[in-house]
């Protein structure tokens, strides 16, 4: 998912950020704000932390043994100062590190963006001119700033951008396709778990690795997500819950629980077929382990066909092998009353590997083949399709 620094300046169109770090949000960014000691005259910490639901960085002080400022220079893609006041531009432009925001900017090598905001005699002022030509000449994109109502009740250039204009700008005008913006997935991923005893399980090989694909393409197209997985995932963001569980059993219970106003399903889990008809609560001695009674687990994907929102979409995927492959796969699409299904071939080394390939099917009886790829780019083409 995509990673986006923050920084604000002691200007009063500061709470302008406010919505931006929202609208952003929206946009599937993961947001840290590091403000400078001035801007908390205008907005406190405890406003920004509820907005990204992420900590504000704002001291060089803490944190000494990571470096905070090398940390958060690393970890993050894009970094965009808005408002950027006179004293702050003037403190980036000669170098100058005696806060945390200007630290992180000094060390930060991805892409930076600047958006001024001041009054007009400060922003004509040939000091600041002069500043703002240095960032530009060292790679620093600049928003220029409008003219209208400025604080005081002066009139002229200086004035916060539209926000429109800045989002624009990030995404260097190529704003992300508005499809899944604000929209409800519900995502099933990883293998499901069947216990035997306390030792040992029914499972399979999936990683859960291309339901998390799936789930940063969505974050990264701004949908939020109800994330049921037996896989803990490694990020977290504002629009992601997640629910862990183990069995099928739990996964169906989760499902129902949490398929309320979704407009899109994606159920990528591995669920097992069966399950042991016994749990023993104490380990099986190996020579009494020669066996297991199955019994059938819950269609998880069939309750879902079932249970269907009148405008949702259905997403599945079958694990498939042999000659009969791509008809089995067609019979399971039409069986679940799904809208398209995603199939692999596991015998050509999909599972726990970066990469994916395989058929896409409609309804229709339309295929679309995908080439080798890694498992984000997959998402992304279904998702272009879904």
């Amino acid at each position: 998912m995509r990673r986006l620094l923050l920084g604000v300046s002691g200007s009063v169109s500061v709470y302008k950020s406010v919505e931006l770090a929202r609208r952003l949000q929206d946009y599937g960014f993961f947001i840290t704000v590091i403000p400078t000691p001035a801007s908390n005259n205008f907005v406190g910490n405890a406003l920004w932390e509820a907005i990204t639901q992420n900590p504000v960085a704002d001291s060089l002080w803490k944190d000494i043994h990571s470096s905070s400022h090398l940390k958060l220079a690393l970890e993050n893609e894009i970094f965009v100062v808005a408002p950027a006041t006179a004293n702050l531009i003037s403190e980036l432009a000669s170098g100058s590190a005696s806060y945390l925001l200007s630290a992180t900017f000094l060390s930060f090598t991805g892409r930076k963006i600047l958006v001024p905001a001041m009054h007009t005699q400060m922003w004509e002022n040939s000091i600041t001119q002069k500043n703002v030509a240095t960032l530009r000449e060292s790679g620093v994109e600049i928003i220029e700033p409008e003219i209208g109502q400025l604080a005081g009740g002066d009139y002229g250039v200086g004035r916060y951008p539209e926000l429109s204009k800045i989002i624009t700008k990030i995404f260097d005008g190529d704003l992300p396709s508005a499809k899944y913006q604000g929209k409800k997935i519900l995502i099933t991923n990883g293998p499901t778990r069947e216990p035997i005893d306390p030792v040992r399980f029914l499972g399979n090989n999936s990683s859960g690795k291309q339901g998390f694909a799936f789930t940063q393409a969505l974050l990264d197209l701004g949908a939020k997500i109800e994330l049921i997985t037996t896989v803990t995932p490694n990020f977290k963001h504002p629009n992601l819950n997640i629910t862990l569980v183990d069995t099928a059993i739990q996964m169906l219970e989760a499902v129902k629980v949490k398929h309320v106003g979704i407009d899109y399903s994606i159920l990528v889990a591995a669920v097992a077929d069966k399950r042991p008809a016994n749990y023993q609560d104490q380990k099986i001695k190996k020579n009494l382990l020669d066996k297991i009674v199955l019994i059938e687990n819950p269609d998880i994907a069939g309750w879902v066909g079932e249970n269907k929102g009148s405008t949702e979409k259905i997403l599945i995927f079958a694990a498939e092998t042999g000659e009969n492959a791509t008809q089995n796969a067609l019979e399971k699409l039409q069986k679940k009353k799904a809208d398209m299904l995603y199939m692999n071939r596991v015998d050509q080394e999909v599972f726990n590997s970066e990469e994916s390939h395989g058929i896409l099917l409609k309804t229709s009886g339309e295929q679309l083949h995908l080439q080798r790829s890694s498992k984000y780019q997959i998402a992304k083409q279904i998702l272009d399709k879904l």
